[in-house]
């Protein structure tokens, strides 16, 4: 089921945030070697996916609003498409990618899909 996919994905980010965190020598993601970029937005992607199909699955749209687990996905979600493909962008336009900084580690954010696990 595409639940159960979905929150196998879920813990292999949590894992995949563990080794970011210990082997990523980048400061961000574009700084960051091309496997860490392709795995980071691969699970982007999957999220961002998962998210508008759940969307689209309302009979009726407002209902989401109603939807605690939704309403904090949608957040995560958004979260993770602003620190993955936005900021990447500004970064990247902006000056090269050469500068530090960022968000700080929004990646923190993400491990609050692990809620999802025990619910």
């Amino acid at each position: 089921r595409f639940e159960q996919l979905t929150l196998f994905v879920i813990a292999l980010n949590a894992i995949w945030i563990w080794v970011d965190t210990d082997l990523n020598p980048g400061s961000m993601l574009i700084t960051s070697p091309p496997l860490f970029q392709v795995v980071e937005h691969v699970f982007c992607a999957y999220f961002a996916y998962e998210w508008t199909l759940r969307f689209l699955a309302f009979q009726r749209k407002r209902d989401g609003l109603k939807d605690f687990w939704f309403i904090f996905d949608g957040l995560l979600v958004a979260s993770m498409v602003f620190e993955t493909w936005f900021m990447s962008a500004v970064f990247l336009f902006a000056d090269n990618g050469s500068s530090g900084g960022g968000i700080g580690n929004a990646s923190i954010l993400r491990l609050a899909r692990l809620f999802r696990l025990g619910s």
